[in-house]
């Protein structure tokens, strides 16, 4: 049997692998990855506490139209809170009041870089 963190790793990792992108968990991104793609926070809070949780979404593109879409996606996906199951138990994502914002240009002034910062909540039964 898994532990919880493995299950939590596992859940988290195949949800945001969902939305047609690669998705990584935040600094583990190989460097042969190519834009898009989407980093993530694995963590496990205590069960009976709820903690802040984010993820970003990264486009390399001229129009905001292709980030939009993914965004829409994951918003649609979370919905009002999203239950994720897992063998010992449940995942629950929530979006945030100020689920998405889009982050100024890198610092190297690409233009065509998009970056949305997603805050959630995330509440681990496990």
């Amino acid at each position: 049997m898994e532990t919880a963190m493995k299950q939590v790793a596992k859940t988290l990792y195949e949800f945001w692998n969902s939305f047609g992108i690669p998705a990584y968990p935040e600094y583990s991104v190989p460097d042969e990855a190519t834009l898009p793609y989407i980093t993530y926070e694995v963590k496990q809070p205590n069960w009976r506490g709820v903690a802040s949780y984010s993820a970003i979404v990264w486009y390399q593109d001229t129009s905001f139209e292709s980030i939009a879409n993914t965004v829409d996606a994951i918003s649609t996906a979370i919905g009002e809170g999203k239950r994720l199951v897992m063998d010992d138990g449940y995942l629950y994502l929530f979006k945030e009041d100020l689920f998405v914002q889009m982050q100024p240009q890198s610092a190297e002034g690409d233009e065509n870089m998009k970056v949305a910062y997603l805050s959630m909540n995330i509440h681990v039964l496990a």
